[in-house]
């Protein structure tokens, strides 16, 4: 992610309507010619196709493995299965919360601006995340995707 980057198309390639996959196999060409034809085009083309063959592989492995599993436990089984899984990782969640302490976090980033953070529990484990300044902040991660916001990032740093 480029460091001064102030809207969603400097982040990289946008894709609207690019068939990713037909028939359990990636478009190469379609989806290199998307990469390279960009205003800000890919700097590695095949390495980003051969990443997205290996993640549609990934899934069809997923799928018939649950298939499967399926087939060897049945439906109702797998999704007992499924829920307990959820349901663990909730609680391993939960636990983890309930070991935090009140910390902080500062982060300088690339344009010399420092983002603070400052996490106080509260009652029934329960975490709260406050930025300072707020309002400076969010001219900084307006255009940017929720998962790259670096307030949530620090956040998340400040937490572990």
């Amino acid at each position: 992610m480029p460091p001064f980057s102030k809207t969603i198309e400097e982040e990289g390639v946008l894709f609207e309507l690019l068939c990713a996959c037909r028939r359990g196999s990636a478009p190469r060409e379609r989806t290199r010619e998307a990469l390279l034809s960009a205003r800000y085009p890919a700097r590695n083309p095949d390495q980003n196709v051969a990443d997205l063959q290996a993640q549609l592989a990934a899934n069809a492995r997923g799928i018939a493995e649950i298939e499967r599993a399926v087939q060897r436990h049945t439906l109702p089984v797998v999704r007992s299965y499924m829920r307990h899984v959820q349901d663990n990782a909730a609680a391993s969640v939960r636990n983890a919360i309930d070991r935090l302490q009140p910390g902080e976090f500062r982060y300088e980033l690339d344009s010399g601006r420092v983002i603070a953070v400052v996490s106080t529990l509260i009652t029934h484990a329960r975490a709260r995340e406050s930025t300072s300044p707020a309002r400076r902040l969010k001219t900084l991660t307006t255009s940017m995707p929720h998962a790259q916001c670096a307030w949530r990032q620090c956040c998340t740093f400040s937490a572990r």
